[in-house]
């Protein structure tokens, strides 16, 4: 067989977006690899809303054609007219599988023509493994996705920032979240504030919730308040939680009888976030309300970070509150408690927390809990020092 004849070759209309062209090119370069072409096939990559069948002149989104003979070459057209108002409908990660999910169907056609010229009835095979090689082929890119997205995010320039707002784009969800996460260090750029801002109303909760947290490291002002107190009340438990923890740095006092609001919210980790940011805030007037809320709470993890928020607001009585909570029959708490102690150390109690913080490792039985205990003595001890330089 003439070498020549062989292979995929692939054309496309001059009207064909930039953007399909390009994500088709490295589609079909990773077909190539996976795929062998005896026979020349050609795909043509139409800019047509449909294409038209010969022989029934049905309007179809793809058609295979072949001779009856191995001796012709065959060819493929889809169509890609449609890619817009799709992807305005649809998001770019369904619109795209299903242009190359065409491909991939007609491909099959090709390789069934190639066993047998005359066959004609290979759709649902076709339906299949084409899903097959789209599942396969979206797989490859989350994960090429999600390194890349790893690798930018190590990167804090202008270009990174660029980089990670056009992978967001055609990434999946998951990657996603983690380039709203990296951007929480691009706190110098405009343009990324600007982008997470518009997330806290993406259609994904943990977008909308990674994206509130990241816009805590970012200066507030009344953009940034308005938004937080928007995802106080969102029907995600998750993104409401997020955002009372980030309150104290998004939002101005105008927050604060939203916060209190949030106190007999029925998740206990709102509740306890809420009081952590009233505290964070300094609003003495909040003392009595906390130590009301205190009084009838039922749960410690609740517990724990109320009196957080009263430690905060300079009730110092509430230091060995938290560290009685290192001893607490909840997993969740005792490894928080730890956290919290490391995170309220200073100059006049840092010794304290290293001596209860160490106690709390000797009797730990849960390997998680004491590796966070271990991690939080290291920070601990990293501090005293910084603290003797200082002086």
């Amino acid at each position: 067989m003439d070498s020549k004849k062989m292979g995929l070759r692939v054309r496309y209309d001059k009207e064909v977006q930039t953007e399909v062209r390009n994500d088709c090119v490295q589609f079909i370069n990773w077909i190539r690899k996976k795929m062998s072409f005896p026979i020349r096939v050609t795909i043509y990559i139409k800019s047509d809303y449909l294409i038209k069948t010969r022989i029934t002149k049905e309007l179809v989104p793809a058609v295979y054609w072949a001779p009856n003979s191995l001796e012709n070459e065959p060819h493929i057209r889809v169509a890609t007219g449609d890619y817009a108002e799709s992807l305005q409908k649809y998001g770019y990660y369904d619109t795209i599988a299903s242009i190359f999910d065409s491909i991939a169907h007609e491909l099959i056609h090709y390789k069934q023509w190639l066993v047998n010229p005359t066959f004609k009835n290979g759709e649902r095979e076709a339906n299949r493994k084409a899903k097959e090689i789209v599942t396969e082929y979206l797989d490859y890119l989350d994960e090429l996705y999600d390194n890349k997205a790893e690798e930018l995010g190590n990167i804090i320039d202008a270009y990174s920032l660029s980089e990670l707002l056009n992978l967001f784009e055609k990434c999946n969800f998951y990657t996603g979240e983690k380039i709203v996460r990296s951007l929480s260090d691009f706190t110098e750029f405009n343009e990324a504030k600007k982008f997470l801002i518009e997330q806290t109303g993406n259609s994904d909760g943990g977008i909308r919730a990674a994206a509130i947290m990241s816009l805590s490291n970012f200066k507030k002002d009344e953009t940034t308040n308005e938004v937080c107190l928007k995802c106080l009340y969102d029907d995600d438990e998750y993104v409401r939680m997020r955002a009372v923890e980030a309150a104290c740095d998004l939002c101005n006092i105008e927050v604060i009888p939203h916060l209190v609001k949030m106190l007999d919210d029925k998740n206990e980790l709102i509740r306890g976030y809420s009081a952590i940011s009233l505290g964070s805030l300094g609003n003495l007037d909040t003392i009595l309300i906390l130590e009301e809320v205190l009084k009838r709470e039922k749960r410690n993890a609740t517990k724990l970070r109320i009196s957080v928020g009263l430690y905060k607001l300079g009730k110092a009585e509430y230091f060995n509150v938290i560290v009685k909570y290192l001893k607490s029959k909840s997993l969740n708490v005792r490894l928080a408690a730890s956290w919290y102690l490391s995170d309220l150390s200073d100059k006049n109690n840092i010794d304290i927390c290293i001596e209860q913080i160490k106690l709390a490792i000797l009797k730990e039985k849960s390997d998680e809990v004491r590796n966070s205990m271990i991690k939080d003595l290291n920070y601990l001890d990293k501090y005293k020092e910084d603290l003797k330089l200082k002086v």
